[in-house]
């Protein structure tokens, strides 16, 4: 009998909504990078919002010529969410994988909390602990950082240096991307100090990385670290990228007859914007077990 190929992803669901129908974050994903996990991370939060403050929300999605209702295509008030008696309304014990990616970047930090106590060994959230890491609410950040300094402590005494060095270098990009974030430099820290030296090879190949946030970052820790010659950063002054222009006007690499003229225009143009491209953080809201609704989300550059 012949064999039919594969069927392709459907653009029909978001990420988000097959972590909702049961789909683990890997088959979520379907392969994205680092920024596929902080859009994972943002799309949730906003998803369960509602749900979590107490509001009803629902749409309509088109399909063709007919029009349905959004909870038809996702009903968000079906996932995990704290009982003021019972905590987090788990499906089962453990928790399935998806389940658990869904609590990790839940609106309510109670929530993400909780999951984080159920994230030990269970690989398949590693990137969202480590987002987590740079959580707004400091006892979700402080057990997030716990989790992950124990997973990678348990993955050098399990397997060789090389293969727990090699996870470093997997989180290593993502670690990168959620840096600038106001608490997001420990994750990156943390990656350099495991690894005993920055990893240039895997900045200088994100400095043309297609995300604009992830070069952004990889082009600032290329010149943190003197990675790039004096060549490659006169000719990043002159890149569409504004951040990129200002970070490489203020490296202090460029003699100062060529940036004088050039700082405070490139300045003026990063003025304070909401920026797409760079990775959401949570204002810090209510402390944990706060029943009001969680404070909005922005995305500072």
């Amino acid at each position: 009998m012949e064999m039919l190929p594969p069927l392709s992803r459907t653009e029909f669901h978001s990420p988000a909504e097959r972590l909702l129908h049961g789909k683990g974050p890997a088959r979520a994903l379907d392969g994205g990078g680092p920024r596929a996990w902080a859009q994972l991370d943002t799309s949730v939060y906003w998803s369960t919002v509602a749900h979590h403050g107490r509001r009803s929300s629902s749409g309509t999605v088109r399909v063709g010529p007919h029009r349905f209702d959004s909870r038809e295509i996702a009903d968000w008030s079906t996932a995990p969410h704290w009982h003021r008696r019972h905590g987090v309304t788990w499906a089962a014990a453990p928790p399935a994988a998806a389940e658990l990616a869904l609590c990790l970047c839940h609106a309510d930090p109670r929530v993400r909390k909780a999951a984080l106590g159920q994230a030990a060994g269970r690989p398949e959230v590693l990137e969202l602990v480590l987002i987590r890491c740079a959580d707004t609410e400091e006892p979700v950040r402080d057990r997030a950082r716990a989790v992950l300094t124990a997973e990678l402590d348990a993955a050098v005494a399990a397997a060789a240096d090389a293969a727990a060095a090699d996870l470093v270098r997997a989180l290593a990009p993502l670690a990168l991307l959620v840096s600038p974030r106001r608490y997001g430099a420990w994750a990156w820290g943390l990656c350099l100090a495991r690894l005993g030296s920055p990893p240039a090879a895997l900045i200088l190949e994100l400095t043309d990385d297609a995300d604009p946030g992830t070069r952004l970052a990889a082009v600032r820790a290329a010149l943190a670290h003197g990675l790039l010659p004096a060549d490659r950063v006169a000719d990043l002054t002159a890149d569409p990228d504004a951040g990129i222009r200002s970070a490489a006007l203020r490296s202090g690499l460029l003699r100062t007859e060529r940036t004088a003229g050039l700082l405070p225009r490139t300045a003026a143009r990063c003025a304070p914007r909401t920026c797409s491209c760079a990775p959401t953080s949570r204002r810090p809201g209510p402390y944990l077990g706060s029943r009001s609704a969680p404070s909005a989300r922005t995305a500072p550059c």
